[in-house]
């Protein structure tokens, strides 16, 4: 069986001669313009971000101790790497909290004053006392007084309008940015694995697509055959403007300001966008690739099935592998036995059939197996791994704690903490609305 990566790309001759005849090139060579032409909210948030003067990163993870958020050097979008901007948009929506405490120090006397209500809800609910404000009090002035050149000033205005100014319209972005990605991130992914997966390959595609289009076209338009999927016009099939997935808090936002312009504006945009990505999808992809459906044959979860025969032949058939098959092969005759033979062992999804006679011991890189001295050292790392990557953790989690108490920060509270407090809160709001 070929390797899925190299098939993908188009490295093997006759996997890529097929795909050319059939006037589809191979997905992974334009994979990375599967980026949605969304606005660059986390390019312009997080480009500035970077560089960072040593003293503001160190403020910075301060800041992220005191409200019990884990925190990392800001991200680098890499721009040939389009999955990188999903990566960016994690980490600057977890820490978006901590980089708008530190940069309202940035922000004029008069602004200060305008969010000066913003900042202190934030401090509430990250449980940050009065002596971690105190601290990050500090942090503004400190950072007030140092001088920067033009382009500093520039950068750190960039960042200001984005975090402070423009919140709103980061929020949305971001939130379709983190709602959208994992979608295409998750057919990427799967060929990146030791197994080979090229019966998978069409499949996995027609599941990108069809998952991609159900973001903002009507279902009933999507129980088709892949030909019909090209084809498919998005006009009179979309759902309307209010019903398109904008990720979870975007979802939020629109729910609570279903009238404001910056809403509707950016839901416009996304309309914009999914039609642009859907349409390259349709070009780019071999979604009807006769080849790829003959593949999709090969894997074992399928065997039983009349269908499975018709393309097994197919693919042996002079037409796509039948140069590599002896002429005195009766593979018809061994497709036929194949797909009915109850001997052989029963394969699940997800095993691998390359690994599935190793043994732990063969692990080890040693001369002879059974013979050759074993590395005690290495024996020893792996007992005692477990228990050193423990300890570290225990004692990297006491030592926040103890600063946390330091500053007089609440600790940061479990799953199901943080669930009964919600509902409690739900359950004192809708008190205060029945008595009104």
């Amino acid at each position: 069986m070929l390797d899925s990566c190299n098939v993908m790309r188009g490295e093997q001759v006759w996997a890529k001669d097929k795909n050319k005849r059939q006037a589809r090139p191979e997905p992974a060579g334009h994979r990375w313009r599967f980026m949605p032409p969304y606005p660059q909210c986390c390019q312009n948030v997080c480009c500035p971000l970077l560089p960072q003067p040593s003293d503001q990163v160190n403020y910075l993870m301060e800041v992220c101790e005191f409200m019990g958020i884990p925190g990392t050097n800001p991200q680098r979008f890499t721009a040939h790497r389009w999955l990188s901007a999903y990566d960016v948009g994690i980490s600057t929506r977890r820490m978006l909290p901590a980089y708008k405490v530190l940069y309202f120090g940035f922000l004029n006397r008069a602004d200060q004053n305008l969010y000066m209500d913003i900042l202190e809800e934030i401090y509430k609910d990250h449980g940050v006392g009065e002596r971690a404000k105190a601290r990050i009090q500090f942090f503004h002035q400190d950072l007030r007084k140092k001088g920067m050149t033009q382009v500093g000033k520039d950068r750190k205005e960039r960042v200001v309008k984005k975090l402070w100014f423009e919140s709103l319209n980061t929020n949305l972005h971001l939130s379709v940015y983190l709602g959208v990605l994992p979608i295409l991130k998750e057919y990427v992914m799967v060929f990146q694995g030791s197994q080979t997966l090229v019966h998978k390959l069409h499949d996995k595609q027609l599941e990108v697509v069809t998952s991609f289009m159900a973001c903002f076209v009507k279902a009933e338009h999507l129980h088709t055959t892949p030909k019909k999927l090209v084809e498919i016009e998005f006009s009179d099939k979309m759902l309307p403007l209010r019903e398109l997935y904008v990720g979870p808090l975007a979802e939020k936002l629109k729910a609570e300001h279903p009238q404001h312009p910056i809403v509707l504006q950016f839901l416009n945009t996304v309309k914009t966008a999914y039609i642009s990505t859907a349409a390259y999808m349709q070009k780019k992809l071999p979604l009807n690739s006769r080849t790829l459906e003959a593949l999709s044959a090969l894997d074992p979860l399928v065997r039983g099935h009349s269908e499975t025969g018709i393309l097994l032949k197919r693919l042996s058939g002079p037409e796509m592998m039948g140069h590599l098959v002896l002429p005195e092969c009766d593979v018809p005759l061994e497709v036929v036995k194949f797909n009915v033979d109850r001997t052989l062992p029963l394969y699940l999804d997800g095993d691998s059939m390359v690994t599935r006679c190793q043994t732990a011991i063969q692990m080890f890189k040693r001369e002879n197996v059974k013979l050759s001295t074993v590395d005690k050292a290495l024996c020893k790392n792996i007992r005692t791994a477990g228990t050193k990557d423990k300890t570290r953790r225990k004692q990297a989690l006491l030592k926040k704690k103890e600063r946390q108490e330091e500053f007089g920060c609440q600790p940061t509270t479990s799953a199901e903490q943080s669930r009964k407090i919600a509902v409690e809160n739900d359950r004192q709001a809708h008190a205060k609305k029945a008595k009104k």
